[in-house]
């Protein structure tokens, strides 16, 4: 998705859901964009024509809206007519002009509504290679979260028996990554991103490209 796509998109939900914190939305949306880094925005129900809260997340190129709990909306400290903002993890997009090699949909987690911090992350999507899917390199499903705005941690799955062309992909990732430094407890919701990407090395990071679009889910840390 182009920058000016993103920011259109960004502009209009905000008109249409919450018109009040349209040009803060879009002047931070644009840095972040300019930077090459996701971003998150968590909006007090105070500010929303709904009167529930709202966590949106830019990842990927793409945008993704939760309605929170109020608990959940102070987890963020969007409370009392406020909005937080806050950045994490490189923007790592599928290029404007080459579209996913694999769609992705019906993303599950198990104890979304609570998994504790030693848990392992498990859960499935469903896949389809798209027509005239090529990839040489290995494929693996990453998973992509943040703590509140505490840390940005990412795990790779790499199905054993590789992909067929369609079917529902069943992972399991290391438990959530708690910070080092205090403090080191968490509690409260973060935002789960789930896609494919490829690499021609498994050990290089920075050789990874993304393969296919993204699902999002919110999961309860308890």
């Amino acid at each position: 998705m182009s920058r000016s796509t993103l920011n259109l998109l960004a502009s209009n939900w905000a008109r249409a859901n919450a018109p009040i914190v349209e040009a803060d939305l879009i002047t931070s949306v644009e840095g972040a964009t300019e930077r090459g880094v996701n971003c998150t925005f968590a909006i007090s129900r105070e500010l929303t024509k709904a009167k529930t809260p709202r966590l949106l997340s830019f990842f990927a190129g793409e945008v993704f809206v939760f309605e929170l709990t109020q608990r959940q909306a102070k987890s963020f400290n969007a409370v009392q007519g406020a909005m937080q903002f806050a950045e994490g993890g490189r923007c790592l997009a599928c290029a404007a002009d080459a579209p996913p090699l694999i769609d992705l949909e019906d993303l599950w987690f198990e104890h979304a509504d609570g998994l504790t911090s030693d848990e392992r992350i498990r859960g499935a999507v469903t896949y389809q290679k798209c027509d005239g899917f090529d990839f040489p390199g290995r494929v693996c499903l990453s998973l992509e979260y943040s703590l509140g705005n505490r840390c940005r941690t990412t795990g790779y799955y790499y199905p054993p028996a590789g992909l067929l062309p369609e079917g529902r992909l069943e992972f399991s990732f290391d438990p959530i990554d708690l910070p080092r430094q205090p403090p080191k407890g968490f509690i409260g919701p973060i935002v789960a991103h789930v896609r494919f990407l490829g690499t021609m090395n498994p050990k290089v990071a920075e050789g990874r490209v993304p393969l296919s679009n993204t699902c999002a889910a919110l999961i309860e840390v308890i």
